[in-house]
């Protein structure tokens, strides 16, 4: 059966997606030079969870997902933006302390979009652990699969 409009869960899923499509769009605006695995993370955990969320949000609205598959998809993205978040923001302290480590970035031009991209990734990460939490407690009545 397909959830109602109001429901606390799509709600979420709708605040995932714009939060991927800000998170997206800052990561296009630096020009700041990202080791590949720190890309790597950005881009899973923002684009990757943008086509994710579409999907669950298309499904939820036309039939039920299973508890199971929710479940698994917003575990990872609460962890994979947790992590993205947390790595960019610690490369955005990094390169503003003292430290004389040059290889971090030598772009200076966008420290607020970097700083920005790091808060977006980790309210996303906020935001999929919230809807982890109204997931579980809307039970697990959807799963009687025979």
């Amino acid at each position: 059966m397909p959830k109602e409009s109001c429901d606390p869960t799509l709600l979420l899923k709708v605040a995932e997606i714009i939060l991927c499509i800000i998170g997206v769009i800052l990561l296009e605006l630096t020009n700041i030079f990202f080791d590949k695995w720190v890309l790597g993370w950005l881009y899973i955990g923002l684009g990757g969870y943008l086509i994710i969320s579409v999907v669950l949000l298309i499904t939820s609205m036309i039939d039920d997902v299973p508890h199971y598959c929710e479940v698994m998809f917003l575990v990872m993205g609460w962890l994979i933006n947790l992590i993205a978040g947390s790595i960019t923001i610690a490369r955005y302290g990094l390169r503003n302390s003292k430290t004389n480590w040059v290889s971090i970035t030598p772009s200076t031009s966008n420290r607020g979009v970097e700083l920005g991209l790091g808060i977006t990734s980790l309210i996303l990460s906020i935001v999929f652990l919230a809807d982890l939490i109204t997931v579980f407690a809307s039970g697990n009545e959807d799963d009687d699969y025979e």
